[in-house]
């Protein structure tokens, strides 16, 4: 009787396990029943509280970034199934750049997911694609890691949930750490115009590279659009600085007279591009750079104990063409063709303590200049996880009846840490001028830091 009671038991018990076992695997929803079950519940009490949030990104690299994502999907349907898809994105990208068009967002209330994203025109008060209304969705477009940033707003927004629209401008910093190269923007101007320092070490269009030359140039530039391109190239850019005198941390290959810094300067460089649209379609980038003397050191400054002669140089120009071939190779990048030319003055200078120093080459002004034409060869692959820009380059000075052959080697790695080396070899002249190395090394890590 008892064992009959046991048992009886024993499999009401294990029947009541099947039923709330299956009970509970139907109530276990997925994202998508989550989903739909919690915007129906909401939307019946109030729609227009589901959202708690809504901004508009106005960080043109964010915006930009994130339309490359969605090209490599299809996700975007065309307002007008009329318009040519290509050239269709090709417009809105040139006004995603310009700022013309953001990125629009809205956040729902409760788990805070994003609900409703769009690439929206500022002109025009509308949406230029379809809106992605599922956060599943959208995080599988632009991947996980992706979305938690748009959720973080560690980029420039403009707040549409108040009434009184606040614009946020995050403190935004792009430290490019690189002694023969330092960039620094510190401010960013409707996200379009940037406030950089940079510091600029040597010239390698005079084959006076790195800590070779003993003038290190500092100051401020203007740039518009910085990385539009998926490279540091620029729409346009002014730089305006000052000589400053550096060290050598390294004497190697030093020529039998020094190249001495003999006063003040000052330090200009302008450029702009041409490109139709993207860099990978092809495009041109000229570029013109000067260094002039303002004021001279004098002779007590050297602190010579006797009567010395040195070389100097005051002065350089330099103009640039740039040619962007069209395509970029997977692995390789993309090539560039550079054409330009230099000229630099080389004065020859008697230093005595306590006197005037003598110009002991007293020729006119335009008979000190020696010009250089170049050529420089170079591939460029931009990435997050791997950036190289590799060159070789040709010049030929006239003036001094010379050829040099240059190499750089610059990669980055993770957009955060690498190495710039530059090497200069003079190809096989008997005699060299008694100021110039026979070969050039110079060398700095990269550290690049973005927030």
């Amino acid at each position: 009787m008892n064992k009959n009671i046991y048992t009886s038991i024993l499999w009401f018990g294990i029947l009541v396990l099947f039923i709330v076992g299956d009970l509970t695997a139907q109530s276990i929803p997925n994202d998508k029943d989550l989903e739909s079950l919690y915007t129906a519940i909401i939307k019946s009490n109030n729609p227009d509280s589901i959202y708690k949030e809504e901004w508009l990104i106005t960080d043109v690299k964010k915006n930009s970034a994130l339309f490359e994502l969605f090209t490599t999907t299809n996700w975007l349907i065309l307002p007008d199934s009329s318009l040519d898809y290509y050239l269709y994105l090709d417009k809105i990208y040139d006004d995603i750049i310009e700022g013309d068009v953001v990125v629009r967002i809205k956040q729902r209330t409760g788990g805070g997911e994003i609900d409703v994203f769009e690439f929206y025109d500022l002109n025009h008060e509308t949406a230029v694609f379809n809106e992605i209304d599922s956060w599943i969705i959208l995080k599988q477009i632009i991947g996980k890691d992706e979305y938690e940033s748009l959720k973080a707003k560690n980029y420039d927004y403009i707040d549409l949930t108040r009434t009184a629209f606040k614009r946020t401008e995050n403190d935004n910093f792009d430290i490019y750490f690189d002694l023969l190269d330092l960039n620094t923007m510190f401010y960013a101007i409707d996200n379009k115009y940037y406030l950089s320092a940079f510091g600029k070490w040597g010239n390698d269009n005079i084959v006076m590279p790195g800590w070779t030359y003993e003038d290190y140039v500092g100051g401020i530039s203007l740039i518009k659009n910085v990385g539009k391109w998926g490279y540091d190239i620029p729409d346009w850019s002014i730089y305006v600085g000052i000589s400053n005198k550096s060290g050598k941390p390294i004497e190697n290959n030093v020529p039998e007279k020094q190249l001495l810094r003999s006063g003040s300067s000052i330090y200009t460089k302008l450029s702009y591009s041409l490109f139709d649209d993207r860099v990978e379609n092809g495009g041109m980038n000229f570029e013109v750079e000067a260094k002039m003397s303002v004021s001279d050191f004098a002779s007590n400054h050297y602190g010579f104990r006797d009567s010395t002669d040195i070389f100097t140089n005051k002065n350089y120009f330099s103009g640039e063409v740039s040619y962007y071939t069209q395509g970029i190779h997977d692995e390789l990048g993309q090539f560039v063709i550079h054409l330009g030319g230099s000229v630099y003055d080389i004065h020859h200078l008697g230093v005595i303590p306590h006197r005037d120093i003598e110009d002991l080459e007293p020729k006119s002004n335009p008979e000190k200049f020696n010009m250089i034409l170049f050529t420089e060869f170079e591939l460029i692959k931009p990435g997050e996880s791997f950036m190289h820009q590799i060159s070789a380059k040709l010049l030929r000075d006239f003036t001094n009846n010379d050829n040099y052959a240059g190499i750089t080697l610059k990669f980055l790695i993770s957009n955060t840490i690498g190495f710039d080396l530059r090497f200069f070899k003079s190809l096989g002249v008997p005699s060299i001028p008694s100021w110039r190395s026979k070969e050039y090394f110079v060398f700095s890590p990269i550290i690049r830091i973005n927030y």
